[in-house]
């Protein structure tokens, strides 16, 4: 699990926390080293492999509590906005890394997201809820094509009006 609030163990640096999953699988330390470095390298957290959440910023943490979720060889990974306090460009650089790895590893994954964009970009089904109640569960061509529900087929007409109107209209 990635919470939105990130669920690092203070006193254990980011390679130890998300090592920490793997520690009771009794893996050898060279193998947790290697599938640590490989998720570091995934979320661009390297440089701070050595550092306590205290002393890094809140999308390092953040990184840091997803690379912690990532690790794990889960049936299923529930991930609840996960990316919530990165940058535009570091986000839209992770989406696509980040559907790969799960792709490639065949994972299960749980996305919890307000953003658009990033449903869209990782989902192959989208949940749209409101106060709590499932509105609709379907592909997002289907959800685009048939939307069920008012306030989300305003959404996607708006967001489609945004593209044409971008297309169609240069600014000076």
């Amino acid at each position: 699990m990635a919470f939105e609030g990130y669920s690092l163990y203070p006193p254990l640096t980011v390679h130890e926390n998300i090592a920490f999953a793997l520690k009771a699988s009794k893996l050898s330390q060279s193998v947790v080293d290697e599938k640590v470095a490989n998720i570091a390298k995934l979320l661009e957290i390297e440089d701070i492999m050595g550092r306590y959440p205290s002393s890094i910023s809140g999308g390092q943490q953040q990184r840091a509590s997803l690379g912690r979720a990532l690790i794990r060889d889960a049936d299923l990974h529930l991930l609840d906005e996960p990316m919530g306090q990165l940058e535009p460009q570091l986000c839209a650089l992770l989406r696509g890394r980040i559907k790969h790895f799960i792709k490639e590893r065949g994972l299960t994954a749980i996305l919890v997201t307000h953003d658009q964009t990033e449903a869209n970009a990782l989902a192959d089904r989208i949940a749209v809820m409101e106060g709590g109640v499932l509105q609709q569960f379907d592909t997002l061509q289907m959800i685009k094509e048939r939307p069920c529900q008012s306030v989300y087929r305003h959404l996607c007409r708006r967001a489609t009006d945004e593209r044409v109107f971008r297309r169609h209209f240069r600014y000076q």
